[in-house]
């Protein structure tokens, strides 16, 4: 009913009157007595019809409602910070063996190898080659700076930006790396090393990237790159 009176109020009446639950009449400040005295008698013969209820209202001066406050709706200004610098963009990529803060971690890539299905395949002897052009490696170091437990394998995504323009994420390789896949649950301070394997094509390699963001960012400006050389 707030609401409605509220509503009501704001096509600048002065007075009006609800008839049982959603009728209303209602009156300017100009309008006539005579006007005011047929509202009256339509008001009260719709009660009559209906078998409503008569309540009358006056609105609060300017047609304003003193109940509802349309600045207190309106949300408040909020600024978005936006990364810049190196690792911000593909085009300005953080050099390998720098870190930075993603997430819940401070993150580093330490190498990358751009051939490596000898190695890929050494990890299982039922690894099969690439079947794109390359196995690449990224060689990761996570520190969780959380307060509890993380599992960066899960927490964070890895994606190779390809020179290609193309993307290029873990599930392109269905190699299996072993332990050195899966580095499990830290805790606050803890770190761990892991890899993560891609199958791309060369072309992919000249001018790609890989960067690293939460699992649960949906933003690409929390996106972190560093160079694949």
């Amino acid at each position: 009913m707030i609401a409605a009176k509220t509503l009501v109020c704001g096509f600048g009446l002065d007075n009006f009157t609800i008839v049982g639950s959603g009728n209303w009449r209602g009156a300017a400040s100009d309008d006539d007595d005579a006007s005011d005295k047929e509202l009256a008698a339509l008001n009260k013969a719709m009660a009559d019809a209906t078998g409503g209820k008569l309540e009358e209202n006056k609105c609060p001066d300017s047609g304003k409602s003193d109940t509802i406050d349309a600045d207190e709706d309106e949300p408040d200004e909020t600024t978005t910070t936006v990364k810049a610098g190196p690792g911000a963009t593909k085009t300005d990529p953080l050099s390998i063996g720098a870190d930075e803060q993603v997430g819940d971690y401070a993150v580093k890539v330490t190498s990358v190898d751009q051939d490596a299905v000898a190695e890929v395949k050494g990890y299982n002897e039922f690894n099969e080659d690439p079947s794109n052009d390359r196995y690449v490696l990224v060689s990761l170091d996570a520190t969780y700076t959380g307060d509890t437990e993380g599992d960066p394998s899960s927490d964070l995504t890895v994606t190779l930006s390809g020179g290609d323009s193309k993307q290029y994420d873990s599930y392109s390789c269905s190699a299996d790396l072993g332990e050195r896949g899966y580095p499990g649950t830290i805790e606050s301070g803890g770190t761990a090393s892991y890899l993560t394997c891609f199958d791309v094509p060369e072309v992919a390699l000249k001018g790609g990237a890989v960067f690293v963001e939460d699992s649960m960012s949906f933003d690409e400006t929390d996106r972190t790159y560093w160079a694949l050389s």
